[in-house]
């Protein structure tokens, strides 16, 4: 979560994985607490700002019903 900031990738999303930023911006990334009434604790939550007017109405009539980011990541053991 804090990698994908300091790298500044909150500015890439695409639509349908064309690979084309400039349909939206990442505006908020926090790591959920325990006792967070609507994420388990630990999860990574982004809002998001859809900056593209054809994409926002997609959304809104239901032809676009979800996203994703693409991203990689590293596995770290848990020591316990």
């Amino acid at each position: 979560a804090y990698g994908f900031l300091e790298n500044m990738r909150n500015a890439n999303i695409d639509r349908n994985h064309d690979d084309k930023p400039n349909y939206g911006v990442v505006v908020e990334s926090f790591i959920a607490r325990k006792g967070d009434p609507d994420f388990p604790p630990g999860a990574w939550v982004l809002g998001t700002h859809v900056t593209d007017d054809e994409t926002w109405e997609a959304i809104k009539s239901g032809e676009i019903t979800g996203y994703s980011i693409a991203g990689t990541c590293t596995l770290v053991p848990d020591d316990g």
